[in-house]
Parts: C-alpha cells; structure tokens; sequence
C-alpha cells in the first residue's frame, strides 16, 4: 500500500513539473520551461523495496 502512496505522490510532482514548464513557456521563460520539464520526466527517488510475503 505504501508504494502506491509513493508512486502516486510521485505522479503528482511530476504533473506539478509539466503545468510549471507549459506557464513558463507561455510567459516566455524558455530557461525556466526546460528546467521544469527536465524535473518532470525525472525518475522518482525513493520507492521502498519490494516486500515478500
């Protein structure tokens, strides 16, 4: 349960990133829209180990 928790939060920034780096391109912020995009498509740290039952 706590991986879906993990995963889930997970999705979540990087949405956050990818409605960040739309704004900035909107606004003409080229250098802050790659950044953010980069965040976005970044792999999620921290997931727990598998647990075996």
């Amino acid at each position: 349960m706590q991986a879906i928790t993990y995963m889930s939060n997970a999705m979540s920034e990087a949405l956050k990133w990818a409605a960040l780096a739309a704004s900035y391109s909107i606004l003409g912020l080229d250098h802050r829209a790659d950044h953010a995009l980069r965040m976005a498509e970044a792999s999620p740290v921290g997931f727990p180990p598998a647990q075996t039952a």
